[in-house]
């Protein structure tokens, strides 16, 4: 009998151990499983989109008209929401920044009598228990009356926010329950912002910033810093692109489709660019360049063009073309201050043997001398050009500002590009070329170095598709000698103090 016995106690233990596990509190879903459904928005009211680009910032439309001085400082807006969420009656809003676990809580209400259109709000017929919450700087939503019919799954809701509740990092989450570690299950999302701050960026590829990703651009790092100091969110437009020049070809035309500035498909004059401004009369900034290419790299680089030709071709771009340029661009941005950025020194005396020699062959450079005469040619030749247009951008900037009555609107902004910033230079502030990239190799590309920034795969997969490209190595390596990630903080660096200078920032934020 001993024998029959163990099977069953050993299997009624089981079931045993089976039942308590199946009753005990463990057996209900873990905490990180959601409990409730997803929130949709379904429509806004009060909350305007940027006046161009596909952000999806919002700046809220409606501010509570009354008491100012009894009001929060700087105010509070408010703006109406139609929700789509099953258990609205645990409905929950926060504002979170995009830093980790900075969160702040909505306070809902039931108000007595709901609350009347968002557009009518007053407030000093804001119930009392309203008007102290928004007064201790927090934000809070309730139920409005609205006469359209909705759903029982349906719920209008008005937000009521304090101004310095937003930041150009804050976003509107509305959820009904969360995980475990309290982040939202299922949520809605918009990004808030106070007002927007537009840009417009023309220019060649300096500007477009050939080789960075979007974030290291200059025009992407004096943005942020506009929106550290003035609490905005700014929006670039831009159309500055590889290879533009000031002065139309016979090919100048927009592009209407597969457009991209790191190796575009057509030329776009800088000329055509500033026409193309959308809504010019929006438009809080201008960062521009341009003459380079007007002169032609190939020019600066050829040892064979003496010194004073290239002086007299310089000037003629840099300050007369430019100076013609600024009067355009003022006519159609008159109310925008214009930050003009100059050029650098392309090669120098600091420089790597292995990566010239091979950057001479990709441009053709006429070998009729020695390598070190023909060195000597184009160091010269890249300080001629630097000495020069800077000199000629600065004049065409000044004699701009006096046309336009005296008032400065226009800054010069001079980079500090030592020797060792130069091309293949002990510190070089531009990208240059190394020899590991699987990507080109296999490619059958017959050359040893290949450009080291992180947009190339991008790029050549891009020159590769489009036949209309002229060089498909010009646009593989379009690169190398523009601004890396060091050269791109001092352009930034450097148009920061022109924007002092202008009274645009106040000095108190910089690029980091």
């Amino acid at each position: 009998m001993a024998s029959l016995r163990s099977p069953i106690i050993v299997l009624s233990v089981w079931l045993m151990l089976m039942g308590m596990i199946a009753c005990s509190p463990n057996s209900s879903p873990p905490s990180s499983l959601p409990r409730k459904s997803p929130v949709y928005i379904l429509d806004t009211e009060g909350l305007e989109p940027p006046a161009m680009g596909v952000d999806p910032a919002r700046k809220p439309g409606y501010s509570i008209g009354g008491a100012d001085d009894e009001m929060p400082d700087g105010g509070v807006v408010a703006f109406e929401l139609t929700l789509a969420a099953r258990g609205a009656d645990a409905l929950q809003m926060r504002l979170a920044e995009s830093a980790p676990g900075q969160t702040i809580p909505l306070d809902s209400f039931a108000v007595s009598a709901s609350l009347p259109p968002a557009i009518d709000l007053d407030w000093n017929r804001l119930p009392l228990e309203v008007r102290n919450v928004l007064n201790e700087g927090r934000g809070l939503f309730a139920r409005v009356e609205k006469h359209t019919k909705l759903s029982s799954e349906q719920i209008r809701i008005a937000v009521l926010l304090p101004t310095s509740t937003m930041t150009p990092e804050t976003r509107l989450e509305v959820y009904t329950d969360t995980f475990g570690d309290g982040s939202p299950f299922g949520a809605a999302k918009i990004p808030l912002v106070r007002d927007f701050y537009y840009i417009a960026v023309l220019g060649d590829s300096i500007q477009w910033g050939n080789g960075l990703t979007d974030r290291h651009k200059f025009s992407a790092l004096v943005a942020q810093t506009i929106e550290r100091e003035k609490n905005v969110k700014v929006i670039r437009q831009i159309r500055a692109h590889s290879g533009a020049r000031i002065v139309p070809i016979d090919e100048d035309v927009i592009c209407s489709q597969n457009c991209w500035g790191e190796a575009p498909v057509v030329a776009t004059s800088i000329r055509l660019q500033a026409k193309t401004i959308e809504s010019p009369d929006l438009i809080d900034l201008v960062m521009m360049d341009g003459c380079i290419n007007d002169v032609d790299v190939l020019s600066i680089i050829n040892p064979n063009i003496t010194p004073d030709d290239l002086a007299l071709k310089t000037r003629t771009f840099c300050y007369e073309e430019m100076r013609a340029l600024l009067e355009e661009v003022r006519e159609t941005v008159p109310q925008a201050p214009v930050v003009v950025t100059a050029y650098f020194p392309i090669i120098s005396k600091d420089n790597d043997l292995d990566g010239l020699e091979q950057y001479m062959a990709l441009n053709e450079v006429p070998q009729d001398n020695s390598l070190s005469e023909i060195i000597e040619r184009m160091v010269e030749n890249s300080a001629v050009f630097d000495d020069v247009s800077r000199a000629s951008l600065a004049q065409a900037v000044h004699e701009a500002n006096e046309k336009a009555s005296g008032d400065r609107m226009i800054a010069f902004a001079p980079t500090e590009f030592k020797t060792e910033h130069s091309l293949f230079a002990s510190a070089s502030y531009l990208w240059g070329m190394d020899e590991n990239n699987a990507f080109l190799n296999d490619l059958e590309i017959d050359l040893a170095l290949f450009p080291e920034d992180p947009v190339l795969e991008q790029r050549a997969d891009f020159c590769l598709q489009n036949e209309t490209i002229d060089s498909f190595l010009g646009c593989v390596y379009a690169s190398v000698g523009h601004p890396n990630i060091d050269g791109a903080r001092a352009y930034a660096t450097a148009i920061e103090k022109q924007l002092i200078a202008l009274g645009v920032l106040d000095g108190d934020g910089g690029s980091e």
